[in-house]
């Protein structure tokens, strides 16, 4: 990797063919080409962005801890890396055998908030967020009473945050994973931060939370690869599991009552209700 230019992207793009591939609020990605080799360029908002992600892909690469592309160079507020072909899509059973050891090698460890930020997922924290409801809610003109309650029971009866933490990809879904010829890569990683492996697993369920059977079916497939290294039961990865899942959503329908048109809002109430009421 090189970074001792540091141009900002105004700069790189003068001397570069840029194909838009993919915006967010956050940041804007490209593919490109250097002598003939493709290669992906990251355009942030500001520095802070960039440094955040800089951060971890340099932290899990030099720490072996996930199979990332390889940066090679560094901009004030943009970062060039390697591009990885994607030959096909990852099973998930693949997915979480490529993400154990970032769980397993972090778990409990004491130096991670040196580096990156703790994710509070304590019944504290939800109850915060439980309080933004109804207030949004009348924003939007609508009331959602009878979710309120089955919010407030599932979070009395069920809900419950593992003690255990670790390092996490904040944001794992499929976009965001890469099955190529060499291998699986994970990538956009500005989220990545200290909470629970089923925080994690909570994107990949809710992005295929239709199919039949895939909760059980997540929960064998996460005790089989690191169930033993967690020293969790299987009833307890089930109630971490749902508990995620639960934050997750909770998390949706509040960004939605903010942010998102009445049909999205209407799915994330969606979402939420079926597993406030399971």
């Amino acid at each position: 990797m090189t970074c001792h230019k540091m141009i900002n992207f105004n700069e790189y793009k003068k001397t570069h063919v840029l194909v838009p591939l993919e915006k967010t609020n956050q940041s804007q990605t490209f593919l490109t080409e250097v002598n003939g080799e493709k290669r992906v360029c990251k355009k942030y908002g500001n520095m802070s962005d960039r440094c955040k992600e800089e951060l971890a892909y340099t932290y899990l690469k030099e720490k072996s801890l996930l199979n990332t592309p390889t940066l090679i160079d560094i901009g004030i507020d943009f970062i060039e890396m390697q591009f990885i072909l994607e030959d096909e899509k990852a099973e998930l059973s693949e997915i979480i055998s490529g993400i154990k050891k970032l769980y397993t090698n972090t778990l409990n460890y004491p130096d991670l908030n040196k580096y990156f930020p703790f994710l509070d997922t304590s019944k504290s924290k939800i109850v915060q967020r439980l309080e933004y409801l109804p207030t949004e809610m009348d924003k939007r003109k609508g009331r959602m009473d009878d979710l309120f309650k089955k919010c407030n029971n599932f979070l009395k009866n069920q809900y419950i945050s593992p003690s255990q933490s670790c390092l996490v990809h904040g944001d794992l879904k499929s976009p965001h994973i890469i099955k190529s010829t060499d291998g699986i890569y994970y990538i956009d990683l500005s989220l990545a931060s200290i909470a629970n492996p089923w925080y994690d697993l909570a994107f990949l369920y809710m992005e295929k939370r239709d199919k039949d059977g895939l909760l059980l079916e997540m929960i064998k497939i996460s005790q089989d690869i690191f169930g033993k290294e967690m020293n969790v039961s299987n009833k307890e990865a089930i109630s971490y599991m749902k508990s995620s899942i639960f934050y997750r959503s909770l998390y949706d329908v509040i960004f939605a009552l903010r942010h998102r048109p009445d049909k999205t809002l209407a799915r994330t109430i969606k979402d939420l209700d079926e597993i406030a009421s399971d």
